[in-house]
């Protein structure tokens, strides 16, 4: 991916769902330098409604959203992810 991302015209953001994945992926772009901006799912879903889903379709909405400057991002924690899960792990205990 670093050889592909080399041969695009910086400076490069890249749009995201808050998927299954999206955490190692931001970080991943972060660190080569590369500003990643997590969309909170609902909240795109509630701006641009469609009947139809597919990735074409989501990718273009988040682009044409991210240019416009209204993606609804969701806050990314800079915490390790481990300290991340004991946090949590704490806090359903009561």
């Amino acid at each position: 991916m670093r050889e592909w991302l080399a041969t695009l015209p910086g400076p490069i953001t890249v749009a995201m769902e808050a998927t299954l994945y999206w955490e190692w992926l931001a970080t991943y772009l972060e660190n080569d330098g590369v500003a990643a901006r997590v969309a909170h799912a609902f909240h795109v879903k509630l701006i641009w409604q469609t009947r139809s889903k597919t990735d074409p379709i989501d990718a273009r909405k988040l682009a044409e959203l991210l240019r416009v400057n209204l993606l609804p991002t969701r806050r990314i924690s800079t915490a390790p992810a481990a300290a991340r899960g004991s946090r949590r792990r704490r806090s359903r205990r009561g």
